[in-house]
């Protein structure tokens, strides 16, 4: 019986990816950019479809380009970002991390007068 137990165990495991390394947060400023490279193992980990999504696009945004993620500071808060992986056999897994935005970077909108 523990043999059937731990066949079963590994059989429930294959049912997802695994990411390789949890993902670091992440600390940028306004309008900064960084490309995060999620890793993602088991099924078919060479060929993975990613998408992203922010828990607070007025915070944080987070774009799928190939293989990894461009995280870009919107306005000062925090917002938590999440991958999901998916082999081309439907076997999936996720992965969260923390982006945190501080002031920065940002242009000056205020409106300017040109004269000539």
């Amino acid at each position: 019986m523990p043999l059937l137990a731990a066949v079963a165990g590994l059989v429930a495991c294959a049912d997802t990816l695994e990411e390789c390394y949890p993902m670091s947060d992440v600390q940028l400023a306004i309008g900064d950019t960084e490309l995060v490279q999620p890793c993602f193992t088991g099924g078919s980990s060479d060929f993975l479809t990613l998408s992203a999504s922010s828990s607070d696009a007025e915070v944080a945004t987070a774009a799928v380009l190939v293989q990894a993620l461009r995280v870009e500071g919107v306005s000062s808060g925090s917002a938590t970002i999440r991958v999901v992986a998916t082999d081309p056999d439907g076997l999936s897994g996720a992965s969260e991390f923390v982006v945190t935005v501080v002031g920065g970077n940002q242009p000056d909108r205020v409106g300017r007068a040109f004269c000539h």
